[in-house]
């Protein structure tokens, strides 16, 4: 029951069931604290699932889990998920050719292809190592500490060549802040590589839908309850879209960032957030014969990145067909996705030849709200927005837009709570 006749305590109500959400209810439960989760969509996960279309798995947009993510060693069972990692590195289109750039500390054999690629100079390559080495170097935590300024500007501190920036940093780092400019912070910029030199870049082999699904399955029955719209609350009460009303112990707001203005008119438009489409095709045969990322490294077209994960996990695609992802990031979102699958597999015709054209679009993923923006990690509280102090915030927009920020927010959450709690059984 919603209500929590059936305990002594009223629980805690967490209002939404994305990474944010299901993080903090696994914490409250070990902690020992009751609590519900209320969701209105009709499945959890928020932005992190996985719908299956006529037999392919197709993500809410291209992503990937990064195991070196420290919340995510803590709170997930790889293991359980049964990941399946690209190799480090990417496949870059320069406008004339493909070039392979990888990892030669994890993949020592291919320091001679990365060394010969005609990408950036030999001091660029040497620089990829010392970048490496220096964000190696010291703790997690310490580099949401150092010197704040743009990923672009710390590129070029670094001493990376304008050319290696374009080509290769500039896609690869614009496919995971969806935004072309590199304006991002370079703390996000120093995390993110961090986490891809410590770990690998992976997909359960079911789709990243399962990371929430394993999540709620560690939950006790009858804690998440779906297709349930909270309309308003208040210091005792929250208050149902059906009119239904529910005593609560506090209350953990874990919705997306353009959510929370529902609940606090005071929170302020940060403007537009980055945004990215997503087109998934049904192809005869992979593009691509590695399991490894695709960049743009040409300077101009639609495309920024392409991905193929049924080469990484049969089960994305039916018996003899490949599904290919492609995402273009800060399109024109009036556009149909037949138009832009159109203009897509044109552009690609250069890159793989006319067997593109036999490609067959799945669907399209228009995702407006991505990520928040992210000039200044990590991110803060507006100080003109009062919270109520029954009222806990969680998401990625409260420390950095990664599935990191998003489970170590509802970790925090729950510590909050379990700290109250603790304060009010001491007096």
């Amino acid at each position: 029951m919603l209500s929590g006749e059936d305990s002594p305590a009223k629980p805690v109500i967490i209002v939404g069931a994305g990474l944010a959400g299901l993080a903090c209810g696994m914490k409250l439960h070990e902690a020992g604290i009751p609590f519900r989760i209320l969701e209105a969509s009709d499945a959890v996960g928020g932005r992190v699932r996985t719908d299956d279309k006529d037999g392919f798995l197709l993500d809410r947009g291209f992503q990937v889990l990064l195991t070196a993510y420290p919340a995510a060693q803590e709170l997930l069972d790889f293991n359980a998920l049964d990941l399946r990692t690209f190799e480090p590195g990417a496949e870059i289109w320069t406008g004339r050719s493909f070039e392979c750039i990888s990892d030669p500390f994890r993949r020592p054999g291919s320091i001679w292809q990365t060394a010969r690629a005609r990408v950036g100079s030999v001091l660029d390559k040497l620089r990829i190592g010392q970048l490496r080495f220096d964000v190696m170097r010291s703790s997690v935590s310490s580099l949401f500490e150092r010197d704040e300024t743009t990923s672009r500007q710390a590129l070029r501190q670094y001493g990376f060549s304008d050319e290696l920036i374009e080509t290769f940093f500039r896609p690869f780092f614009g496919g995971i802040f969806l935004e072309k400019d590199l304006t991002t912070s370079s703390r996000m910029l120093q995390f993110v590589y961090r986490m891809f030199s410590q770990g690998e870049a992976a997909l359960p082999a079911g789709g990243m839908g399962e990371i929430p699904r394993q999540m709620a399955s560690r939950l006790p029955s009858g804690t998440i309850t779906l297709n349930t719209a909270v309309a308003s609350f208040d210091k005792n009460r929250v208050t149902l879209g059906d009119g239904t009303t529910i005593e609560h112990d506090g209350i953990v707001l874990a919705v997306e960032e353009p959510a929370l203005r529902k609940f606090l008119p005071d929170w302020p438009d940060r403007g537009p957030r980055p945004a990215v489409r997503c087109l998934y095709f049904s192809a005869s045969k992979s593009p691509v014969k590695r399991n490894v990322l695709v960049l743009n490294g040409a300077g101009q077209g639609l495309v920024n990145n392409i991905a193929v994960p049924s080469q990484l996990s049969d089960r994305y695609a039916p018996a003899g067909k490949s599904l290919v992802s492609v995402s273009v990031v800060a399109s024109d979102s009036k556009q149909s996705n037949s138009e832009l699958a159109e203009a897509v597999q044109h552009e690609l015709k250069s890159w793989f030849g006319a067997d593109v054209q036999d490609w067959t679009l799945i669907a399209g993923y228009n995702i407006p709200d991505a990520l928040p923006k992210q000039l200044s990690i990590p991110l803060a509280l507006p100080q003109s927005v009062a919270i109520p102090s029954y009222l806990t915030l969680a998401g990625d927009y409260m420390l950095h837009g990664s599935q990191q920020g998003a489970l170590e927010s509802g970790s925090r959450a729950a510590e909050e709570i379990v700290s109250r709690h603790t304060v009010s059984a001491a007096g």
